[in-house]
């Protein structure tokens, strides 16, 4: 496979109250960006990208950044900017499990309703 993406089988028990809404929103952002139907979970942190992979859709790119946020918005940019050289994606169960994290989130709703807007205008 080209990506593998670790989809996130989780309740909203636990998870913070920015990735609930932004998940809730997913679907009406998914619209402006290509990605592959195959892939369930978009936010998805966890993903392996084989090599040639991120090196096609740089080479495409001209030069030119790939991405231009961090966080969740950076990590569905790279998503969009690798999907149109995909050829086969896999996705794995993965468990979330918030309640062993050793601090909370540095993801607000406000800062990832900004990036998102941001990613939109783009």
């Amino acid at each position: 496979a080209d990506l593998v993406v670790a989809r996130q089988e989780d309740s909203d028990e636990g998870v913070p109250l920015a990735l609930r809404c932004v998940r809730r929103g997913l679907p009406w952002l998914g619209r402006k960006f290509e990605i592959p139907e195959t892939i369930s979970d978009p936010l998805s942190g966890l993903r392996a990208y084989r090599v040639g992979l991120l090196k096609r859709a740089m080479r495409e790119n001209g030069g030119e950044p790939l991405l231009r946020h961090s966080g969740w918005a950076g990590s569905l940019e790279l998503l969009a900017a690798v999907a149109p050289h995909t050829r086969r994606v896999e996705e794995t169960p993965s468990e979330v499990r918030y309640d062993r994290r050793a601090r909370r989130s540095r993801q607000t709703l406000w800062k990832a309703a900004r990036d998102y807007l941001d990613l939109l205008r783009r």
